[in-house]
């Protein structure tokens, strides 16, 4: 522009152009004459009065103008979202394959949680109840159905009709152990009951039904293994009456079982012998009569036997019970105590009942006479 402006004040330009034609220079004439023409027009219009407003004018012609493009932007990049919607960034046009697509985050729920579940179909509920009938049938056995008045036909009603957390998925081993511990509810308890009373709340799991802490033993009453399978029992001085049941035997991985001090009485079954993981056994204080099931010798994992003062319970002690850390027979009839005393006594703490003078057990560190102190053999308040 500024040899534009020198040639236009140049008075010896008609010469430059006559010899630009002379050598035929086309190109460079046209060239030279836009510069001319444009260095004219800029001299002229920055000579006119008024051309400063109009630049003005033109300036923010071009910022409206680069407003407005702005906004549009702005609108058009707005998120289809209705509820929350994000402006679009600038990495939101870089391919995917390039930008991993991030989103921003709600202070609010998408949804709202819902605690209730869809009410199962009336093929599920079928396999439901299928399921908890054949499991019931199964522990119990089918002869304990056939009657009208029947306790297991009880509990069997209360799971099918009142029970929540069942469904049709469920596994038969909690079913199995849901339908016991309901039986034996229903079965054993009587007017001095101290049980908690959320036992048989539908919508409680059965460990969450013994979670209270039992006084007498400062340990829940039912306490359950990560599998929410059942693994203690302690029902000590619960008000419990009746007798024990069979079913019992079926908690497979019971390892305590504390029914001491209880109005329990009728013979042990001897399905009790197939608790194989059982650790603690007491049912003293108790009215348990006939004879110690010979398939206790299958506790292999038994330590501890509490029997004592159960006045009609007789039968041998086997000799696998010499491996026992306690075990206490005091106030029974249980003969031949010394079959604990062979090689495999791991030298626990035994009492043994020697009222009478033909009792031998050379391995018990007491033996209860009637010039015992009665403080030791008699019946304690704690195991």
């Amino acid at each position: 522009n500024a040899v534009a402006a020198m040639l236009v004040e140049d008075d010896n330009i008609d010469e430059i152009r006559d010899n630009a034609r002379r050598r035929g220079e086309d190109k460079v004439r046209q060239q030279l004459g836009a510069e001319i023409v444009a260095s004219k027009i800029e001299v002229v219009e920055e000579n006119k009065p008024g051309s400063d407003k109009r630049r003005l004018g033109i300036v923010l012609a071009i910022a409206c103008v680069a407003a407005i493009a702005l906004a549009l932007g702005l609108v058009f990049g707005l998120s289809s979202d209705d509820t929350e919607p994000t402006l679009v960034s600038f990495e939101s046009r870089v391919p995917t394959a390039q930008l991993e697509p991030t989103q921003a985050p709600s202070l609010f729920p998408s949804s709202q949680p819902s605690f209730a579940t869809a009410p199962p179909t009336q093929q599920e509920t079928l396999l439901r109840n299928s399921l908890i009938r054949q499991v019931a049938i199964e522990t119990s056995g089918a002869e304990y159905f056939s009657g009208s008045n029947s306790t297991r036909q009880d509990a069997l009603d209360w799971m099918i009709n009142e029970d929540v957390l069942t469904v049709s998925n469920t596994t038969e081993s909690i079913i199995k152990e849901r339908y016991i511990v309901t039986l034996a509810y229903l079965s054993m308890t009587g007017e001095l009951l101290t049980l908690p009373n959320k036992f048989l709340s539908a919508n409680l799991t059965t460990c969450e039904w013994g979670s209270d802490i039992n006084p007498a033993r400062q340990q829940p009453f039912i306490q359950c293994d990560d599998d929410g399978r059942v693994t203690s029992l302690h029902f000590r001085e619960a008000g419990l009456i009746g007798t024990f049941l069979h079913e019992l035997g079926a908690l497979e991985r019971l390892q305590f079982f504390d029914f001491a001090s209880n109005g329990m009485s009728g013979h042990l079954p001897t399905e009790l012998g197939d608790l194989t993981n059982l650790v603690y056994f007491d049912i003293s204080l108790n009215n348990i009569d006939g004879i110690l099931p010979t398939e206790f010798d299958k506790m292999v994992s038994l330590q501890a036997l509490h029997l004592f003062w159960n006045p009609n319970l007789g039968g041998v002690l086997p000799s696998s019970f010499s491996r026992l850390q306690s075990l206490q027979v005091q106030g029974t009839n249980l003969t031949d105590l010394q079959n604990i005393c062979g090689p495999g006594n791991m030298g626990g703490f035994f009492l043994s009942n020697c009222f009478e003078d033909d009792v031998e057990c050379t391995c018990c560190q007491v033996c209860c006479t009637a010039a015992l102190d009665f403080e030791l053999c008699g019946p304690p308040n704690a195991p």
